[in-house]
């Protein structure tokens, strides 16, 4: 509102000079509000509300209103966020004020909110009335859409479907859910990518994506690495360059709603850059699960991946692409995490890593249908580590992988090139483990470890029993070393190791090494091969036990 006043005259004998009559403008502090907000156009189709903002900083905030008449459980407030210089304005461009609050007599259902003309855009969804206990509910979608950098924090909310886009390929966009509940179950696909009721994408700007005590009833995509178009035949917009993403789920119960036809509930695709996956129960009795298959796959960059105290109840595929300059990916699983049951067939951890020095460390946790790593065809050095030694005032519980009792269980690392490193301690492994050497120094370190099935090391075609090979026929794979030469200068050490089914270790070409000590089980049958090339040498001046059927072939120098 304009107010205007008059200048009061001063009489005639008192004027130096004549003056003319002037005319003083006072807004209100409201009008000024209005002259400098940032606008956002509210409009309903049917049982949505449609929300659009400008270029600039729109900040909202939206709770379901029990407190209004005839439809309290359809009613919806928004309102500017304090002290932001948002305003709603309708379809017609008129004004509303910094409040709307959706028609008594219109049933909201749906809400979409695109402020995707840029802008450091924030929208927030809260509690019924604005409460921080009882959950606001939306029975339909809930859509944001932005272009910025924007944050969006979801809490105490129950929505049936959930859309964030983060549309920027430059800013990082920001989600933060706490104590949501999305309970639609519906599945979609574009190729073989899935996409989730719950679904949160970037445009390759990168992403901060925090996940917390929340009910993702049908499944969860993330994908950071491009857009997805919804409106026709699904179609995914490639977009893997962008900054890194950091995604962080904890207390999460996942997939509940598609338990019953097992399959993926947690996809993550990273673009570019260096992600950082973390999947987390940091309260022991928290009963979250995800309830079925995970699949987690980062583009090029510095990679991490990290489970703690979770369970998984399928499979879990985790592919990192090449490393950066400096180095490669890192996965660790620890904390008491279960991947896989043993009760259902499948449910095995497969890891791919591209070029660079990648790590693996899995300790105190099961695994119960096995594990596949392949580092591939790279010349870098990888370094698996599995088991936790622990000690007398703080002793560590056994990692466990294998055993499932309806599938047979394998534990396989096949390595690429590079000088690998592969330490197990403190472990049973319970199928056929097969730990391929390939080209490079390698070195395998077994210690504390009872091997319950086969351990095949190295390329032991001409040596290993055809039960060995009914074994890899039985579970589809072939021996990581299969058709390799086992060029380097390997090294195994096995230490106070027990051996239910047999030992088959072959080392292959260049100077090797195998070291005994302390008390080694092979079992029933065991054949050693050490290539028979200069330089390679048995020491067993450390060995305890007496070694009974085994055969040791290919050694040059022994050591007593």
């Amino acid at each position: 509102m304009k107010l205007f006043k008059r200048q009061r005259r001063e009489p005639a004998s008192t004027r130096s000079k004549p003056t003319r009559r002037r005319r003083m403008r006072v807004e209100t502090l409201e009008n000024r509000r209005v002259l400098a907000a940032n606008f956002v156009t509210v409009d309903i189709t049917g049982d949505t509300v449609m929300l659009s903002g400008d270029t600039n900083a729109n900040e909202i905030e939206i709770w379901q209103d029990s407190r209004r008449a005839f439809s309290p459980s359809e009613s919806f407030t928004i309102k500017a966020a304090e002290n932001s210089e948002t305003m709603f304005v309708d379809s017609a461009g008129l004004v509303i004020g910094d409040t709307f609050q959706s028609p008594v007599n219109v049933a909201i259902h749906n809400i979409n909110i695109d402020f995707g003309q840029g802008g450091a855009d924030s929208v927030e969804f809260v509690g019924l009335d604005q409460s921080d206990t009882d959950a606001s509910t939306l029975d339909g979608m809930l859509t944001i859409i932005t272009n910025g950098e924007a944050e969006v924090s979801l809490s105490d909310l129950e929505v049936e479907t959930l859309l964030v886009s983060h549309q920027d390929d430059d800013d990082i966009g920001t989600t933060t859910l706490t104590d949501v509940v999305v309970s639609g179950d519906d599945v979609s696909m574009a190729g073989t990518r899935n996409f989730f009721s719950t679904h949160i994408e970037s445009g390759g700007g990168g992403s901060v994506i925090t996940i917390l005590d929340s009910n993702l009833k049908g499944g969860l995509s993330i994908s950071n690495d491009g857009l997805v178009d919804f409106s026709g035949p699904i179609v995914h917009m490639m977009n893997p360059t962008g900054a890194a993403d950091v995604i962080k789920i904890t207390n999460t119960d996942i997939g509940e709603l598609l338990v019953l036809d097992p399959q993926n509930v947690l996809e993550i695709y990273n673009g570019d850059g260096g992600s950082r996956t973390t999947l987390e129960r940091d309260n022991a009795t928290d009963p979250s699960r995800i309830r079925g298959n995970v699949v987690i796959t980062n583009e090029a960059g510095f990679d991490e991946v990290s489970f703690s105290g979770i369970n998984i109840w399928g499979s879990s595929d985790i592919e990192n692409g090449a490393g950066d300059f400096l180095h490669g990916s890192s996965i660790m699983i620890f904390n008491e995490s279960i991947i896989g049951s043993d009760l259902l067939e499948g449910g095995r951890l497969n890891v791919v890593n591209g070029d660079g020095d990648d790590r693996l460390t899995i300790e105190e946790s099961r695994l119960p249908s096995g594990i596949i790593v392949n580092n591939g065809n790279d010349h870098d050095t990888n370094t698996i580590i599995i088991g936790k030694a622990g000690d007398v005032a703080l002793p560590a519980e056994r990692t466990i992988i294998g055993g499932n009792t309806l599938a047979g269980s394998v534990i396989q690392f096949a390595n690429g090139d590079g000088n690998e490193r592969l330490s197990i301690i403190n472990t049973d492994l319970r199928g056929l483990v097969d730990i391929g050497l390939s080209g490079g120094d390698d070195s395998v370190n077994m210690s504390d470890v009872i091997v319950d099935g086969a351990l095949n090391i190295g390329n032991t075609e001409n040596i290993r029993p055809a039960f060995v090979d009914d074994l890899f026929t039985d579970l589809g794979i072939a021996g990581a070393d299969d058709g390799d030469d086992g060029l380097g200068n390997d090294r195994v050490t096995l230490e106070d190791v027990m051996v239910t089914a047999g030992t088959f270790i072959d080392l292959g070409d260049d100077q090797d090494r195998v070291d005994l000590i302390d008390t080694i089980d092979f079992g029933p049958r065991a054949i050693i091969n050490g290539g028979d090339d200069s330089g390679d040498t048995l020491d067993r001046s450390e060995l305890s036990s007496v070694m009974t059927n085994v055969a040791l072939d290919g050694f040059r120098n022994h050591i007593n």
